[in-house]
């Protein structure tokens, strides 16, 4: 079994602690819900026998769809996150040189809806949500990050972010690497030109696992502006892939046989710990493709670059995949800011 689920059943069972503090944008997945139809049914039984849910009644078909319902908000947590962690290009396709060198600070704020966060009512344990965040319902995802580049030989140049999401514990590192095709070159009318590949890993989230793959093809053009001033417009065509695993969830305590965020301690055998406890089902980057699309501009001014940026994603529906719900993932639209020196 590729995820043995008997051990931690157990010490969740056993051993279950007082939660740590948290931010208000941190994550608590119990939160989305179980993704199997068996596990509310268990969920059911056991908080029927605690006495905490008197006269609900779950039928198999009831238990399915909400194990739907909950793949569901899984579904678009994990690609809502993952594209706002990497929503923002904020270059444009010219490189610094071989000696070259940048650093910025940047901002950025993505919108994020969540029109399906659930058709069925909770029938016990707290209110579903797609973002399950110990604060409240957020409409924005609001990242901050420091950005650093280094030019190479042949208008390659390496770089890397460090990204943190607002009011959270969580951050995500990044990698990427850029190759002018065109920079400065042929006549007026031909823009420059670069490709870009990066990938990026969140960090700070226990349960869940996150990675995005970006290839981006961006084009602009340089002009001068009262001599020492350089304005570079762009637009990016951007192929993104998203991929998230979680670790095994313990779904009882929160849903059912305790009113609050917490069971302590947790009273329940290990063969009925074992029975509410699952992982969600893996997102693939090969089932999770999106484009999405930018534009904006760059100002350089000696040593300091300034960048503007909005970027599009148009929304699409996610087909189901292995114990993955069909999804419609909504459009959305962010803005970005950076503020750096180039050297």
């Amino acid at each position: 079994m590729r995820r043995s689920l008997a051990p931690l059943a157990v010490a969740a069972a056993m051993l279950r602690a007082a939660p740590a503090a948290a931010d208000p944008m941190d994550l608590n997945l119990e939160r989305l819900g179980a993704p199997a139809g068996s596990i509310w049914l268990a969920i059911n039984q056991q908080c029927v026998a605690a006495g905490k849910c008197t006269g609900v009644a779950l039928s198999a078909g009831e238990a399915a769809n909400l194990a739907r319902e909950s793949q569901q908000r899984y579904r678009t947590l994990a690609m809502q996150l993952g594209l706002g962690l990497t929503a923002f290009v904020l270059d444009d396709p010219t490189t610094g040189g071989a000696v070259g060198f940048e650093f910025s600070l940047e901002a950025g704020q993505t919108a994020i809806r969540h029109p399906q966060a659930g058709a069925s009512p909770a029938p016990f344990g707290p209110a579903f949500a797609v973002w399950p965040v110990r604060g409240d319902d957020p409409s924005a995802l609001r990242t901050f990050a420091l950005h650093v580049q280094k030019g190479l030989p042949y208008s390659f140049d390496v770089g890397g972010r460090l990204i943190y999401v607002d009011q959270s514990q969580m951050m995500a590192a990044q990698a990427e690497l850029r190759w002018a095709l065109n920079e400065n070159y042929g006549p007026a009318w031909l823009p420059d030109v670069a490709l870009r590949g990066a990938y990026t890993r969140l960090l700070g989230q226990r349960d869940l696992t996150l990675g995005v793959i970006d290839f981006d093809a961006v084009f602009g053009k340089r002009f001068g502006v009262g001599g020492s001033v350089r304005l570079t417009p762009y637009g990016a065509v951007r192929f993104s892939m998203v991929a998230a695993q979680t670790t095994p969830i313990d779904f009882g305590p929160t849903a059912g046989t305790c009113q609050t965020t917490t069971c302590f301690p947790d009273a329940r055998s290990p063969g009925e710990a074992l029975a509410t406890t699952a992982p969600f089902a893996d997102v693939k980057y090969a089932d999770h493709r999106i484009f999405r699309y930018a534009v904006g501009g760059k100002l350089n001014a000696g040593r300091f670059a300034m960048a503007l940026e909005l970027t599009y994603y148009p929304g699409q529906r996610l087909e189901g995949h292995d114990q993955l719900a069909e999804v419609l993932l909504p459009d959305s639209l962010g803005g970005a800011l950076r503020l750096g020196l180039d050297f």
